[in-house]
Order: structure tokens, then sequence, then C-alpha cells
């Protein structure tokens, strides 16, 4: 299924540089369905987790995962009847292709071969150790590993727009586990908790989230499409930090004391912070279209991806290790008061939103271009490294070990012309 969507991704990835004025229409278009099919899922979640439950000795939560298979295999209709309007290749062709790729980006290759190993046993690592301080440290150390290598070995503008996604996608940090606990903790695990039911929680909550994310999608293509990039990331995040203030309201329970229910807030407050991430998200994926070189769009497309989501998916050990440092560790353990483990939830939200601020003071790393406008020109499209600092130290490599083979041929051509001298005399 990814290997699916990256591909379409690299499809419109080549529309886009051949029509850039039309880049955030398109991609407006793309994800406004993917946010509709998207809302029949949440639409599903809630129900079939509540009423499915126990039905043939199954949970609801494994229910769930197997109404995906079927809507999963929706995507070979499409493929096999050729949607992408691919040629075939001939084993000659797809040779040459693979040759050329190795030949002349070979550091791409081997950077992509790098992300996946890193990935495989970055989760090996956390089922084995299954510690908060172990996913901590190796989760920060693999980051810098993969988004120095790649600043490294990309073209300048490319590996500069990697560390940010990357300084971007690790400070926007997600609670998780311990809201989910204290949004539907009924009332003996945590009395003064909001006691929000699956379907609440799971589809209403859901649905409003994807239904303003697709008018999110639809302002953004409408009035947005001519904004410079650094304009909109600057915007979209201090509105997304003035929102998320939400949560620590309803964690400490402010919200109840002022007067406002839970249900209210939680859907006011879903429906904003929805609104503005999805804005937010919206320029990275141009963006990340527009630098894809010619011809291997699926190949960049792809590492550019895989790298800023595996950025995202180490926030959780991140979370997680702050949650217990300050205690905030429910279990949803039956029969068991958790009230005092939601204290300092509101103070982990804070820290949280605060580190999200961080990619404010990378904007220079993206470049100043407007979303409708192409930022590769003609020529400058056709390699991923070139100008690199790996390229740049092997072409100085190259250069010294050739002044050193010359200055070698002029000192043997000297001591010929000596001993000739010699011989004469």
């Amino acid at each position: 299924l990814m290997g699916y969507d990256l591909f379409a991704e690299a499809v419109y990835s080549r529309r886009l540089a051949s029509v850039p004025e039309s880049g955030p229409a398109l991609v407006s278009y793309v994800w406004a369905g993917n946010q509709l099919f998207g809302l029949f899922a949440t639409l599903l979640v809630g129900f079939v987790v509540n009423y499915a439950d126990g039905v043939w000795g199954l949970g609801g939560a494994q229910w769930a995962v197997l109404t995906t298979i079927f809507t999963s295999s929706t995507v070979i209709v499409p493929a096999w009847l050729n949607f992408f309007e691919e040629s075939r290749a001939t084993k000659e062709q797809a040779k040459a292709h693979r040759e050329h790729l190795w030949n002349n980006q070979r550091a791409v290759a081997i950077l992509s071969v790098a992300v996946g190993v890193t990935a495989v046993g970055y989760s090996i690592l956390n089922l084995a150790a299954q510690s908060n301080t172990v996913s901590f440290v190796t989760a920060i150390l693999t980051v810098i590993l993969l988004t120095g290598s790649a600043f490294a070995v990309m073209k300048p503008v490319i590996g500069k727009l990697m560390l940010f996604n990357a300084i971007s996608q690790v400070t926007i940090i997600s609670i998780g586990g311990p809201s989910i606990y204290f949004f539907t903790n009924d009332e003996e695990k945590y009395p003064a908790g909001p006691h929000f039911s699956d379907i609440f929680y799971g589809s209403v909550l859901g649905t409003v989230g994807q239904l303003c994310s697709v008018l999110a999608i639809f302002a953004f293509g409408k009035f947005m499409k001519g904004w410079k990039y650094r304009t909109v990331y600057f915007t979209m995040t201090l509105m997304l930090v003035i929102m998320q203030l939400g949560d620590p309201i309803i964690f400490s329970r402010l919200n109840v004391r002022i007067g406002i229910p839970d249900h209210v807030f939680a859907v006011g407050s879903t429906a904003l912070v929805s609104a503005v991430s999805m804005i937010q998200f919206m320029p990275g994926f141009l963006i990340l279209s527009h630098l894809c070189p010619k011809n291997m769009e699926a190949t960049m497309f792809a590492l550019l991806a895989s790298l800023s989501n595996y950025s995202q998916n180490v926030t959780p050990p991140i979370a997680g290790y702050i949650s217990q440092l300050l205690g905030v560790t429910p279990r949803g353990l039956p029969g068991v008061d958790e009230s005092q483990t939601f204290d300092n939830l509101w103070i982990v939200s804070m820290i949280l939103i605060g580190l999200s601020t961080t990619s404010l003071f990378f904007l220079w790393l993206i470049p100043n271009a407007r979303m409708n406008e192409r930022i590769m020109s003609d020529g400058d499209d056709t390699s991923a490294t070139a100008s690199s600092l790996l390229d740049k130290w092997l072409q100085r490599k190259r250069l010294l070990t050739g002044d050193d083979k010359s200055a070698s041929n002029d000192k043997a051509t000297e001591s010929v012309v000596q001993d000739k001298d010699d011989l004469i005399a």
C-alpha cells in the first residue's frame, strides 16, 4: 500500500514539474480526496470497536484492523487498469536505468538502503529493549545520523529541506497514550475525567477533524496558492501553537472550572487544530514534489518522504520519556484510580507545545519561493547530488590527485632531460 502511494506521488510530482503554477491546486485535489475517503474510515472505526467487540471471539480493535484488508485491496483495480499511464519498459531499458542510477546517483541509492536498514534496526531494538530511555536515545541518534548523511550527500537545496523537515517533524510531538487514557478512562479509573465513549472519541472527534481538514484544504488551494513557503510555515506554526493551548486547558480541567463542558471544548479544539495542522502540512508535501529530479521521481520522493516519516515516527519515545519523567504513566488498569497520574499531564502538553516552535528558527533552510513557482531551474533538475558536500569533496580529491599525477609526470620528464644532458656531457 505504501509503495502504491509513493508511485502515485511520483506521478503527480512529474506533473508539477511541467505545470508548477497548478501545484497548489493539484496537491489540494489529491489530499481532499485522501481526507474524504479517510472520513469514511473514521466514521466506521468507532462503531466497529464498540459493537463488534466479542464477535467470533475477536476484540473490537481486531475487527477494526480486519476491515482494512478489503479497503486496502481496492488499490489493485486502478493499478491493474494502468491509471499511472506507464509504458512497459524492456529488460534493456530497465537495466540501463539501474546502471544510470548506480553510476550517477550512487549516493541516493546507498542512502535509501541506509534509511531502510536503520528503520528495521530501530524497530527491532525497541521491541527488544522495552525501555523509554533506550528508545529516546536511539531515536535522537538515528535521526541525527540519517539527516546528517542526507545533508552531506544531497544538493544544497534538497539537503537543507531534509534537515528542516527532520527538525520540524521531530519537534511536533503528540502526547499519545496518556491523552487516550485521560479522555476514555471511566469514572472508576479517573473520577474527574471527561469519560468519552469510544464512539465519541474515535468517530465523532475524528469526523470533525476530517471535515475541518477538507475545508482547510479548499481554503489553501483557493486563497494561499501564491504565498511563500516560509510565510505559510511561520503563520501556521504560530496559529497551531495558539490552538494547541486547548490541550493543557482541558488536561488541567480549567475548562470545567470556567463552565465549558468537555465535549463542547474537545469538538472546538479538534476542529481548529485539525484545520491549521492540515494547512501547515500542505506546503511541505508540495515542496517535496518540486524537488524530485527528472526520471527518478519515485526514488527521490520515497527517500524524502521516508526520512520525513521516520523523523515523525520517532516522536512517541520522546513523548514517553518526558511523560515518564513527570510521572504521567496511566495504564488503564481496571479498578485502579489513576487520577494522580494525570496531575502533570498539562505540563507535558506545555513542554511539547513549546518544542513545536523550534522549526521557526530554521525557516532559512527552505527556499524563499512562492508555492506556484518552480524551485529548480531547467538543467538543475537532473541530479539529486550535484554540488553537495560529498560531491565537492570528491571533486577536490580528484583535482588534488590529478595535480599530484601531473607533478609526478613533470618530475619524470625533468629527470629524463637531466639524464640526457649528463650523457651528452
